[in-house]
């Protein structure tokens, strides 16, 4: 089997946000930072509070902790989205973005861009996440190959997991 898409910008941060939301560590990473800047800001407002002898003072600075609380995660998402945007601005990332070529044959995944070529034995994918916009291969416990849908079209994107239902490993089988 081979198909052949684009993968953009775009695809790239979708990967980004999909692992970010996914992966145990960088939930527990994110949870923290949310529940630690919120108490940090609620300890400071009552210190604030505390020693200028004035509740409003600290009840400010609560409301300050509760509305970070709730802009955490849209803010976190746009930063993420930011880095990444200036990670792949630093480069060519020729490896990639652009067009790529995935080959499926009876022991190797391909895939083929235009300066680089990458054979992934079946036993090495961790897992196959089927999203809704995209379909993302894990090489690694991090990294994965990521093809976008909108150049599968519906037929080649159900043939695709079709195939690699029957040949990635079980462990790695309905993961995502």
């Amino acid at each position: 089997m081979e198909l052949k898409y684009e993968v953009t910008l775009e695809d790239a941060t979708e990967f980004a946000l999909y692992h970010h939301r996914h992966s145990p560590t960088l939930v527990r990473r994110r949870r923290f930072l949310r529940v630690g800047m919120c108490g940090l800001l609620a300890i400071v407002a009552g210190a604030v509070g505390a020693l200028a002898r004035s509740p409003f003072l600290g009840a400010v600075g609560f409301a300050f902790a509760l509305a970070f609380w709730f802009m955490f995660p849209r803010r976190y998402e746009r930063g993420l989205r930011e880095t990444v945007a200036k990670l792949y601005a630093e480069g060519k990332n020729l490896d990639v973005l652009g067009p790529t070529t995935l080959t499926l044959d009876e022991e190797f995944i391909t895939e083929t861009t235009p300066t680089r070529e990458v054979r992934t034995r079946w036993g090495a994918v961790e897992r196959v996440v089927d999203a809704p916009m995209h379909v993302f291969i894990y090489v690694t416990g991090s990294t994965a190959l990521i093809l976008p849908r909108r150049d599968l079209g519906e037929e080649a994107s159900a043939k695709l997991l079709n195939e690699l239902r029957a040949r990635v490993p079980v462990h790695a089988q309905g993961a995502g």
